[in-house]
């Protein structure tokens, strides 16, 4: 990227269900301590994911049962006509279209927390026929190893 600085996204924070008092907490106890997963899964633990995106279909995440965030950065194509729109996403579960959903440029630096978001996160090329690149670290929560 030659010189220029990473941009990072900042997101909201996503709340689940509400009315679902598991979700609730888990949602809060994460908020309140500041914790969205500072344990780095292990990638034999399906903790690293490169995911090929073009126009041709949506992406979703491959999310690790244990993870509650990730880390997402866009790599481009170097045959991208414009590298300030690269993929369209949709944070809601819902699939984007290479005209409609938010749009991120090369090397954009996207954390998502929660496994709601994880799970409800799609993307899509927007250029025709060419295949750009997102890396996606997964986190845990931090604490017994045994997950209690």
């Amino acid at each position: 990227m030659g010189g220029e600085e990473t941009r990072i996204a900042k997101n909201a924070y996503r709340r689940r269900n509400t009315n679902v008092l598991s979700d609730y907490l888990e949602e809060l106890i994460l908020l309140v301590a500041g914790e969205v997963g500072q344990e780095a899964i292990e990638e034999a633990g399906g903790g690293f994911e490169k995911i090929s995106v073009t126009d041709a279909a949506v992406i979703e995440l491959t999310v690790p049962s244990d993870a509650v965030s990730a880390t997402i950065q866009l790599e481009a194509n170097s045959a991208a006509t414009d590298k300030q729109k690269v993929i369209r996403v949709k944070m809601n579960g819902t699939d984007p279209e290479p005209s409609k959903g938010f749009v991120y440029e090369d090397g954009i630096i996207l954390p998502l927390a929660g496994k709601d978001s994880l799970q409800k996160f799609r993307a899509i090329g927007i250029e025709n026929a060419v295949e750009h690149t997102l890396w996606v670290q997964y986190y845990r929560s931090g604490g017994n190893d045994n997950g209690t």
